[in-house]
């Protein structure tokens, strides 16, 4: 039987996190110190789509996809325990492959 490989596109989101993204907490940065109307407008009709996009995520159970989100910090959980979930992620992602 031949054994199945994480594709890179797919493996990129198991990386060990080297720079954490809290994208929440970067959008509000923006929009609190923007001079520009425009700005806050975009980044809030932002924001407001990747809430729904993180809800549909947790409704997915997919490790690929939660990984991403953990990357991203759209999930809320403590960044400290963000490198252990994606482990987790990976060794789901892996169990699946072997299923298949």
């Amino acid at each position: 039987m031949k054994t199945k490989t994480i594709p890179t596109q797919i493996s990129d989101a198991f990386e060990p996190i080297k720079f954490s993204v809290n994208t929440p907490a970067f959008m509000k940065e923006v929009i609190e110190n923007s001079g520009s109307r425009m700005y806050r407008v975009c980044f809030n009709i932002f924001a407001g789509l990747l809430k729904d996009v993180a809800i549909r995520a947790t409704e997915l159970h997919d490790p690929v996809l939660d990984a991403l989100m953990l990357r991203l910090g759209m999930y809320e959980v403590d960044y400290r325990k963000r490198p252990g979930l994606i482990e987790k992620c990976r060794e789901i992602y892996e169990e699946q492959l072997k299923t298949k």
